[in-house]
């Protein structure tokens, strides 16, 4: 099943277009083709983050650049800072903030499985205490 969308903004189908075409403009220039961007954005993914399906390093695909550049969806926080690291620039050179949200962004999704369970992906900066109670509430309902 799909993930949870974002919050929708009036403004997202223009800041993923302008977001498409400064791609393709940064793509040009320095001559890359999809695939040869996502190769070069996978070579900034950290060890640690690792494809749940296949244990391996998650790489990018060049389906997602291809997604990207016809402005059908927005990259995660993380895939931006791999593509704008790969082209030289600032994510925010990419693809612009969404006003009123700046650097205290947070996101999260809940995505259901067949077998019931629901998998949980939340980016949010907590305090500490919060933190630790989130987690506790975790592990007690995951004996």
């Amino acid at each position: 099943m799909p993930a949870a969308r974002r919050r929708s903004h009036p403004d997202r189908q223009q800041r993923l277009e302008a977001f498409a075409k400064r791609l393709s403009r940064l793509m040009l220039a320095k001559g890359w083709n999809g695939q040869e961007l996502a190769d070069a954005a996978s070579k900034f993914v950290p060890p640690s983050h690792k494809d749940k399906k296949l244990g391996k390093r998650f790489q990018l695909g060049r389906h997602l650049i291809s997604a990207y550049l016809r402005a059908a969806h927005e990259p995660t926080e993380a895939n931006l800072s791999y593509i704008a690291s790969a082209l030289g620039v600032q994510p925010q050179e990419l693809l612009e903030p969404v006003p009123g949200e700046g650097e205290g962004r947070q996101f999260a999704t809940a995505t259901t499985t067949l077998d019931g369970k629901t998998r949980l992906v939340i980016d949010a900066q907590v305090d500490a205490e919060t933190a630790l109670n989130v987690m506790k509430l975790i592990r007690e309902s995951n004996p």
